[in-house]
């Protein structure tokens, strides 16, 4: 109830920061977006330890500071980009355009968190909060490979399948050829940690 006066503040900066990160992608602005990636990392995590002695809060910190950041970061960076600004853009024509996005888009997000989340939000009934300490740990290191590897497939997928759209092509072959690929890069994590992830979590 305490962070509830946050949320505002919190998805207008989220918002803000992936439509930036959606532009430099469609530009192939990829060392940009990968400054930007340290830099949310780095004032995350600094953020976190130094405000350690506040608890949770430490985290909401962390993750508000982080995301102004890299905001900046990237403000600064949009001036190098040179842009006919006499056109001007009909905002309402490109959002009925695209209407069809968020329709579909919602509700796929809101499965993918729930996929993510439930575990945590049903073990509250099931399990002592230490228990659901240790498993969110977990859970989160499971997903550094994850992130490591689709970050910067992401990237290259964004870009092209824009260029394949604009161009009227066919994206199938393409979205095969990320899957394919991005299942080769994962073999090596997931080997490791069948065979060695007891250990390596113990």
């Amino acid at each position: 109830a305490d962070w509830l006066p946050f949320a505002g503040l919190a998805v207008f900066l989220l918002g803000y920061v992936h439509v930036l990160y959606m532009f430099y992608t469609r530009y192939k602005a990829f060392k940009v977006l990968t400054y930007g990636r340290i830099i949310e990392a780095f004032v995350l995590n600094s953020f976190t330890i130094i405000f350690w002695f506040t608890g949770a809060w430490a985290m909401l910190i962390g993750m508000l500071l982080a995301q102004i950041a890299v905001l900046l970061f990237y403000f600064k960076k949009f001036k190098k980009f040179n842009f006919n600004h006499s056109n001007k853009i009909d905002f309402v024509s490109v959002a009925k355009e695209h209407s069809n996005y968020p329709k579909y888009n919602i509700l796929l997000g809101f499965l993918d968190m729930f996929q993510s989340q439930s575990g945590v939000l049903l073990g509250t009934i099931l399990f002592q909060s230490a228990i659901l300490g240790l498993y969110g740990f977990s859970m989160r290191i499971l997903q550094v490979p994850l992130w490591l590897i689709m970050r910067p497939v992401s990237h290259v997928f964004f870009s092209r399948a824009s260029e394949y759209y604009r161009e009227n092509k066919p994206i199938f072959p393409l979205v095969s050829k990320i899957i394919l690929t991005a299942f080769l890069l994962a073999i090596p994590f997931f080997l490791i940690l069948v065979f060695f992830g007891a250990d390596l979590f113990a």
